[in-house]
This record gives structure tokens, C-alpha cells and sequence, in this order.
């Protein structure tokens, strides 16, 4: 399904719907969605639950394969926030890891509001995370997860 959306961009989905044939009768399973992506102002991107991830201009990104044989990110170096005057020790984001291991994109998740020092410090420490990216047959693709930065007083 190839759906406009304006001014040259799309939305495409591409999924399958099994069926078990045991005559006379025809039960569909559950269906399987392959491939969801979307263009926006000339760059194409896959729908990965909160967060659309970019892809390059040839690569097809297959969400059901990737999720029988890829793997997702692995921590490699994390070091803590530094904030003597927090009284926080951990705050959670939300990051996009690139297929570079950087993260190239966070966001705050839970409960808000918080200690803007706390905050800027673990944003900087997230600047300087790397992680093993995640790979689908050998080859690195962006993708995201959930992670608690800790804050040393």
C-alpha cells in the first residue's frame, strides 16, 4: 500500500496475511507487516514504534525478518552523568542509536518535571555513550531503545 501524503512525500506498507487451508475451510493468521516507511523532505525512513529511523537510498529494512534475526543495540561505554548538586541517580531517555554506535537523537521519558541540572548533565553523558548497533545479517542499521543514565554526586 503506497499512500500520498502531500508535497511529494509518502507512506508505504507492505505485509503479508498467512492462511491455513484445511478444506473447506480457510482461517487467516495473523498479519505480518514487512516493510513501513515514509518519505519527508527527500529522505526515506522506516516506522520503528515511536520513531521514524533513517534509511539509505537503496536499503530495504524487512521489520519481521529483522525481528527473527537481528539483533538490537548493546551498551559498550557508558559512563555516568556528573552532578554534584543533583539529587537524582538515574534519569531515563529515550535514544536512537545510528548504525555507527553514536547515539544521534534522545528524548526524556518518564515522569517530568525534573532537575534542569540533573537533565543537562545526563544529555551531556549521553553525548559520549557508543554502542555496538544493531545489525540484521552482518550490516548495521539505526534502531532505538530505552536507557537509565546514572548520575555520580
Amino acid at each position: 500500500i503506497e499512500l500520498p501524503t502531500g508535497g511529494g512525500d509518502y507512506q508505504y506498507c507492505e505485509m503479508s496475511l498467512p492462511i491455513d487451508v484445511a478444506w473447506p475451510i480457510m482461517r487467516p493468521r495473523a498479519m505480518i507487516i514487512h516493510r513501513e516507511e515514509e518519505t519527508r523532505s527527500g529522505g526515506r525512513f522506516r516506522n520503528a514504534g515511536m520513531y521514524l529511523l533513517p534509511l539509505d537510498k537503496d536499503e530495504e529494512f524487512d521489520i519481521a525478518e529483522f525481528n527473527q534475526v537481528g539483533t538490537h543495540p548493546k551498551p559498550r561505554k557508558t559512563p555516568a552523568a556528573k552532578c554534584g548538586s543533583c539529587s537524582a541517580d538515574t534519569l531515563g531517555f529515550w535514544v536512537v542509536i545510528g548504525r555507527n554506535g553514536t547515539v544521534t537523537q534522545f528524548e526524556r521519558a518518564g515522569r517530568l518535571p525534573d532537575e534542569p541540572r540533573a537533565v543537562a548533565a545526563a544529555e551531556k553523558a549521553l553525548s559520549s555513550w557508543r554502542f555496538e548497533p544493531a545489525d540484521i545479517h552482518g550490516r548495521p542499521v539505526s534502531d532505538w531503545m530505552i536507557v537509565k543514565v546514572p548520575i555520580s554526586h
